[in-house]
């Protein structure tokens, strides 16, 4: 596991990086925003109810 701590470098939360450091938050935002959009206007195609399943669940 010492790779991956190794290989991942965060920018610190110091005045240098502080631009960089708001607009990753700013890109998370906007990118969770819309996953979840996304998620929610496909939830029907997405988590459809066995019972609409054809072929499943056949008694």
């Amino acid at each position: 596991m010492d790779v991956h701590r190794d290989a991942v470098y965060f920018a610190p939360p110091t005045e240098a990086f502080a631009h960089i450091n708001l607009l990753t938050r700013w890109v998370d935002v906007a990118v969770y925003t819309d996953l979840a959009a996304f998620l929610w206007r496909q939830r029907h195609a997405l988590f459809r109810s066995a019972a609409l399943v054809p072929g499943e669940h056949a008694a």
